[in-house]
């Protein structure tokens, strides 16, 4: 379909007016994204959307609709008491795209200083041995450590996170145009320390 996400989102806001979802599944990408926008623009009750939330969360299957879903469910800004519930029962799911949901939406709305302890230890515990999960753990480090550097080299230096999606994270973070030169050198000792 090639359905561009400027489009889309003005489609699901119409729907949305309809105040209900799609019924059908959707059998294409922009199909399934369509029904997961439609559930964050809809003028429900945000317990209510939660039990649509937790629905649509198994139809989820690639981490494009993944991340866009939870780029939009900007709700949870308003209602974090109730999404932490959520995202710590899904952040041991065995469904991968259901702890990658759990990993964005912490890296996405719970990076504050008084909740960054808690988001690193939930990163701790999502670790699953599949490639979007891995990357989502990497890519919300990376995201702490652009606003709490000093706070997250401690943390990184001695969570028990695998290697690899330490040395992901690391990368990103030298990646980053956010990075000072002194981080980004900070970031490639401990690369050489963890490889050695």
């Amino acid at each position: 379909l090639g359905v561009r996400m400027g489009p889309l989102k003005a489609l699901a806001k119409e729907v949305a007016l309809d105040k209900r979802v799609p019924e059908t599944q959707g059998l294409y990408h922009e199909e399934t994204l369509l029904r997961g926008l439609v559930i964050t623009y809809l003028k429900v009750d945000e317990e209510e959307r939660i039990v649509l939330v937790e629905k649509f969360l198994g139809e989820i299957d690639n981490w494009s609709i993944c991340d866009a879903f939870c780029s939009a469910l900007r709700s949870c800004n308003k209602h974090k008491e109730l999404y932490l519930p959520l995202i710590k029962r899904y952040i041991k799911d065995s469904h991968p795209y259901k702890v990658r949901f759990a990993v964005v939406m912490l890296l996405s709305y719970f990076l504050e200083k008084d909740e960054l302890s808690q988001s690193l230890s939930l990163f701790e515990q999502a670790v699953r041995e599949h490639y979007y999960v891995e990357m989502a753990i990497a890519w919300a480090v990376a995201t702490a450590f652009t606003h709490h550097a000093e706070t997250v080299k401690g943390w990184l230096v001695s969570t028990p996170l695998p290697q690899n999606i330490k040395l992901m994270a690391i990368q990103k973070i030298r990646d980053s145009k956010r990075t000072s030169k002194e981080d980004w050198r900070w970031a490639g000792e401990l690369r050489k320390a963890i490889r050695s």
